[in-house]
């Protein structure tokens, strides 16, 4: 079996979301990747495994306890997916050459069309609720081009996935023009999901991934210094204090819940009922919905991810956690170009 067309599947089976089929593809590929894998193994029947599969193994065991108070099945399932990739992936690629063939390009072409016909539909079909028209900024209103998203709830969620698809293509493809047309078309999908978290992120990660070690210090700085400047605008705007108001719900929910609560939390998909407020924070729906377990889970894996990855993967994690400020989900596409980014570079894999 060529790795190169599975991989071309994987990419397929953890972005090709849409939210207006009954089934979003996304979930038949990867149904296809995981037979895929079977299939290999009855060829090859080799086992190779690290931290990747413990840690996904333990959060399929996990997942078993989260399923008794489960409102929000998609959720859940996409988590399911999240591990089954730190399972599966590993499997296929350590200790591989993870090669870029024409199968692959073309899976590249396919996911960079369904994001163009994203920002076109959403751009074409502007919605606009109550709220924005009550609203005396006038400057708010672009916020009609960003909720009517043919993939996810908003274009924020489009702009995370962006995010993760640009580590993608920085890590993987060949360095030559193509790669440069391509980072270049991501870098305008991103820009058109008007998501200021996202241009935020996207900065900090092009920057500590390609500018040299003095550089990065002086962005600190420098974002240190723009916040400190700005803050006064920053503190009037509608969008920044709404996460603050997540905040302020979220400690008067740590007040209020019992301990084996907090531990396992209050069901996957259950959070906007529990807090009174959408969840626009990664580290809050991982407490409310998976737990401090959930938390602990994802932020050890993060932790081995840096480190196994010789610290290679330290900017993709910043710039992902910087966008969990604004949003929170699981998705397996945010695992991805970590696994990609650690086989690829660390050849600690490599050794038996």
């Amino acid at each position: 079996m060529k790795l190169d067309s599975v991989l071309a599947i994987i990419l397929l089976s953890v972005f090709f979301y849409t939210s207006q089929l009954f089934l979003s593809p996304v979930y038949l590929f990867f149904t296809l990747f995981i037979v895929l894998v079977f299939a290999y193994f009855t060829q090859e029947r080799k086992s190779k495994v690290d931290y990747n599969f413990y840690m996904g193994l333990l959060g399929l065991i996990y997942s078993a306890v989260l399923f008794f108070n489960v409102t929000d099945f998609g959720t859940y399932i996409n988590f399911l997916m999240c591990v089954a990739l730190l399972i599966f992936y590993p499997l296929l690629y350590r200790g591989h050459k993870i090669e870029v063939t024409k199968v692959v390009y073309f899976a590249i072409f396919i996911l960079l069309l369904l994001y163009l016909s994203e920002a076109v539909y959403r751009f074409m079909n502007p919605l606009v609720s109550p709220e924005m028209l009550k609203n005396t900024d006038e400057s708010l209103l672009f916020y009609q081009f960003k909720f009517n998203s043919i993939m996810f709830t908003d274009s924020n969620f489009v702009a995370l996935s962006l995010i993760c698809l640009l580590y993608f293509f920085m890590t993987l493809l060949p360095k030559g023009y193509l790669k440069v047309i391509i980072i270049f078309s991501v870098l305008v999908l991103i820009l058109l999901t008007l998501s200021r978290a996202a241009y935020i992120s996207t900065i900090f990660l092009l920057f500590m991934h390609y500018a040299k070690l003095k550089y990065k210090v002086m962005l600190g700085g420098g974002f240190l210094f723009l916040f400190v400047i700005l803050s006064p605008y920053i503190f009037q705007d509608g969008s920044f204090m709404s996460k603050l108001k997540i905040i302020k719900f979220f400690i008067v929910y740590l007040e209020k819940t019992q301990l084996i609560t907090l531990l396992i939390g209050s069901g996957i998909g259950s959070s906007a009922d529990v807090l009174g407020i959408g969840s626009h924070n990664l580290f809050v729906l991982l407490v409310v919905e998976f737990g401090f377990i959930g938390l602990f889970w994802f932020l050890i894996y993060v932790l081995y991810n840096v480190l196994f990855s010789s610290f290679k993967t330290l900017p993709y994690w910043g710039a992902i956690l910087l966008c969990g400020f604004s949003l929170g989900s699981m998705y397996a596409f945010v695992f991805l170009p970590a696994l990609v980014a650690t086989y690829d570079k660390n050849k600690k894999y490599d050794k038996k």
